[in-house]
């Protein structure tokens, strides 16, 4: 990965980062991987179907996977690398992602100023003393638990709930059109995960495997898919699946 800053002044950076196109092509094999695996396909077993067949219907999907994957797994790298430490969010520009090609965007961050430290020295400091408590502990070992959690099916069918780790089949419209890249066959998805859209989880909370549910969100004015900002979307979702957390051996 290249990382280049520009200085646009003094509280403000312009970071371009670039992805060789062999991690591109590597992350556009795993997730065809993934997919293959789970994709339902008429005709096919899963697991299956035909990897061209695969790559003619869910190219935008997957393109949409691997993009979130990439960003994700490479800006906070590419700000730590240049000692960047942002006091807002960072602006996001990006080109087109191609599987063979380098992927390239830049980041517009605001950064503190420098400031020159005088006359610090004498200065008396106090220590402040942090006192372990109960509630500091019971939290270290609950997030210790969830860290060790494993998804499992539940022993006895139950409606999904917060926490599940369901699979779905999505279709996502807008204005009576399919969202290319906003569905797909045998996506997962993590029950309460808020940062997607706010009330999809809401929607799906309550189904049971083998519901089909029609449904309606609205995007937010700030997601980073310009075309779907602000915009109602129309899902049909159906529950191919739901895991629960095990706990330690904990009935699912």
């Amino acid at each position: 990965m290249k990382v280049d800053v520009e200085d646009v002044s003094s509280v403000e950076k312009k970071v371009k980062v670039e992805i060789p196109a062999e991690r591109v092509k590597d992350e556009f094999e795993l997730a065809f991987a993934e997919l293959q695996k789970t994709a339902r396909i008429k005709g096919f077993r899963p697991g299956k179907a035909p990897m061209k067949l695969l790559e003619s219907q869910f190219k935008d999907y997957v393109k949409e996977k691997v993009l979130r994957k990439l960003l994700e797994e490479t800006i906070t790298p590419a700000l730590d690398r240049k000692q960047l430490k942002p006091i807002t969010e960072p602006a996001l520009d990006f080109g087109e992602l191609k599987e063979g090609a380098a992927f390239s965007y830049t980041l517009q961050v605001d950064v503190k100023p420098a400031v020159e430290l005088k006359h610090y020295t004498g200065l008396e400091l106090t220590r402040e003393v942090v006192e372990l408590t109960d509630a500091m502990v019971e939290k270290a070992v609950e997030d210790l638990r969830e860290r060790q959690a494993v998804f499992q099916e539940p022993k006895a069918p139950r409606p999904a709930q917060k926490g599940d780790l369901l699979t779905l089949d999505l279709r996502a419209e807008a204005g009576g059109k399919e969202i290319k890249g906003e569905g797909g066959i045998g996506i997962q998805y993590t029950l309460g995960d808020e940062a997607y859209i706010p009330g999809f989880a809401d929607q799906l909370a309550g189904m049971n495997v083998g519901d089909k549910k029609i449904f309606t969100v609205k995007f937010p004015e700030d997601h980073y898919r310009n075309e779907l900002k602000g915009k109602e979307v129309a899902y049909t979702a159906e529950l191919k699946g739901a895991e629960g957390k095990n706990f330690a051996g904990a009935d699912g």
